[in-house]
């Protein structure tokens, strides 16, 4: 016969059983890294089907501001503003082509006294200028309001590739690709907010014409130290041969021999397309390599003396241009990139870095690659520490424009909106007598994607692991009430 005691010791065993499959799904929930709830993919409005995403800034009072060289007409820089409550508004044209050729944004900044500096790069392969412009960016929808062109270094190119950072103090630093000395990579920069420039420095000189210094990121840290990397182009082959990386402390204020940080080997397809940014003392390069080629990261803990291995932190397959780093409102790490995920899944990804390790890859879009459909080259910001914004164009035989989609980081701090700071005398221009430069027939194109050209979402949903929780927990409860009950079968 079964005493009372092993029968109430059965019942909490059962009890017990139950509550811990419960809470131990319960922890694996509370473990994963939530996802972003993404708005539905858009095309940007009256956006030229062939120019690629806009640059994006935000501003103190979290508007954000796209910048984009117009392809239709002229290379006319636009600009334009979007909010959550109004959407996109009109593009503008606010600067004008100094020269005829080739034109691209190499990046903009805001600086502390709510100024917004441009760079760009115009001109010919072996005849091309990099140019400063600013505004206040309470201004900056009127044409009227920007600083004329101010020819900062020539003989830049002769491919548009360099990239443009800002201390918000006053300090602008371009890298770019040049000949001033020979072919390769160079600095300028201005310590008085663009006033006046420095002389080219040499980063690196290619060792021939055949190799051409491309796809340059560059960041500065929060001491003040530039961390950059660049692509080295095969000219014939037209794809990265190496991926070199060189840092310039403001201690030495020189740049570093540049370490190769990947190398294409034979039978791979290229090494390319890196971006750098640091977190927690350590230096983080994420890049396309391998066979096939995907996104690899290495990272350095002591100023880029040492690495570690490279290592695969996906299973996607990479390339799609650089991926964007991002800083939230409490210093943690977002990335935004390009990918695929087979033949089935081309699109655009998120994912975070967290206890030194990124996140899976979350979708922003993904579908088949069609004719009109694989997004590359992605643009990001996040406003007021919490609202992050990604944009995109596709890289297609039948170009359709930029998209974009946002969403709300999780657990990230809100920053306080703040005020800009304007001049004496506002004088916003006359915008509606502004020519639209966009061709008419994209203006009344559909803004979705079609249904074919989607596919599920794959990312982490927490309905799943608390439905498998309630599940387990009651299967555990019915062993434990079965094991109970067939002791009190016994007594």
């Amino acid at each position: 016969m079964i005493s009372a005691q092993i029968k109430r010791a059965g019942l909490f065993i059962a009890i017990f059983l139950g509550t811990l499959l419960f809470i131990d799904q319960t922890v694996v929930l509370a473990q994963d890294t939530p996802n972003i709830d993404w708005s539905y993919p858009s095309k940007i409005p009256q956006y030229h089907k062939n120019s690629r995403a806009p640059v994006l800034v935000a501003d103190n009072t979290g508007l954000i501001h796209g910048l984009t060289v117009d392809t239709g007409d002229g290379l006319v820089i636009v600009h334009r503003t979007w909010s959550k409550d109004v959407g996109w508004t009109i593009p503008v044209d606010v600067v004008l082509p100094p020269r005829a050729g080739t034109a691209e944004i190499l990046g903009a900044q805001v600086d502390n006294n709510d100024i917004l500096h441009l760079i760009v790069f115009y001109g010919i392969a072996q005849d091309a200028n990099i140019y400063h412009t600013s505004v206040p960016i309470a201004l900056a929808s009127s044409g009227a309001e920007w600083a004329p062109l101010r020819l900062v270094v020539n003989d830049a190119g002769p491919i548009p590739h360099g990239f443009f950072v800002a201390d918000g103090d006053g300090k602008l630093t371009i890298v770019y690709e040049g000949y001033e000395a020979g072919l390769g990579l160079y600095e300028a920069y201005s310590e008085d907010s663009g006033e006046t420039w420095s002389n080219a420095e040499v980063v690196y000189l290619a060792p021939g014409d055949l190799f051409l210094p491309a796809a340059v990121d560059l960041h500065i840290d929060d001491a003040g130290d530039l961390h950059a990397v660049w692509s080295i182009w095969n000219a014939e082959r037209g794809v990265g041969e190496q991926i070199l990386y060189s840092q310039k402390s403001i201690e030495t204020d020189s740049w570093s021999r540049p370490r190769v940080i990947a190398e294409r080997n034979e039978g791979e397809y290229e090494s390319d397309w890196a971006s750098v940014t640091t977190i927690n003392d350590r230096i983080i390069i994420l890049y396309q390599d391998g066979s096939p080629t995907s996104k690899f990261m290495r990272f350095s803990p002591n100023d880029g003396r040492y690495w570690s291995e490279p290592q695969k932190i996906w299973p996607h397959i990479g390339e799609y241009e650089n991926a964007v780093f991002l800083k939230d409102g409490d210093g943690g790490l977002h990335a935004i990139l390009g990918n695929r995920l087979g033949d089935c899944c081309h699109g655009m990804w998120y994912s975070r870095y967290e206890e030194n390790k990124w996140s899976n890859l979350q979708p922003l879009i993904q579908g088949p690659k069609t004719l009109d459909f694989d997004p590359s080259a992605p643009t990001a910001v996040i406003s007021r520490g919490n609202l992050l914004l990604a944009s995109w164009w596709m890289d297609s035989a039948d170009r359709n424009g930029a998209w974009y989609s946002f969403g709300y980081l999780p657990d990230s701090a809100e920053l306080p909106t703040l005020e800009l700071t304007l001049p004496e005398e506002e004088n916003v221009g006359d915008e509606t007598s502004t020519e639209n430069l966009l061709d008419p027939s994209l203006e009344e194109t559909n803004n979705y994607i079609p249904e074919d050209q989607l596919t599920e979402e794959t990312g982490f949903s927490p309905a799943v692991p608390l439905t498998v929780g309630i599940i387990t927990s009651l299967i555990g409860l019915l062993i434990g009430f079965g094991i109970w009950f067939t002791l009190f079968k016994l007594r």
